[in-house]
């Protein structure tokens, strides 16, 4: 790991709880480099066990989306609604850290994992499959109207 790494990677689990949640999360937008950064497959990780999880509680506004599958994850920091928590990165040592989002550097490393928070109201299961099972397919980046 990179020195900038290491300290930013203590400072990280420091401030935040033991899985990386923060409370003071961040819009995406407020942090463009997060968007443009360098998106890569976990190389600790088969195809396999790159996962992409979300979960929500019925009385919560909010879902929290983690994901391991590189074009998941570079939609996910693309996506205007998406709140960053924590990204992962892997140095060129193979070390990976959880860095929060205001404190990444390109310097830090390749992302290869985002957890954040997304509105409930952006989710949707289809009534039918897509014609394609492909990942990249699952986060949308455009905007539709919402008024009902």
């Amino acid at each position: 790991m990179t020195a900038n790494t290491t300290a930013i990677a203590e400072k990280s689990q420091t401030e935040t709880e033991a899985d990386g949640d923060d409370p003071k999360e961040a819009p995406t937008d407020r942090y463009p480099v997060l968007a443009e950064a360098d998106i890569k497959a976990d190389p600790k990780l088969t195809t396999m066990e790159q996962e992409l999880t979300g979960q929500f509680a019925r009385d919560e506004e909010m879902a929290t989306i983690t994901s391991d599958v590189p074009s998941v994850t570079r939609d996910l920091l693309r996506h205007p609604e998406y709140n960053v928590v924590w990204v992962r990165v892997v140095d060129e040592d193979g070390g990976t850290a959880r860095i929060p989002p205001d404190s990444y550097e390109e310097s830090d490393g390749a992302i290869v994992a985002v957890k954040g928070k997304i509105p409930i109201g952006a989710l949707k299961i289809l009534a039918s499959s897509r014609s394609k099972n492909w990942p990249s397919l699952l986060v949308s980046n455009q905007v539709t109207d919402t008024s009902d």
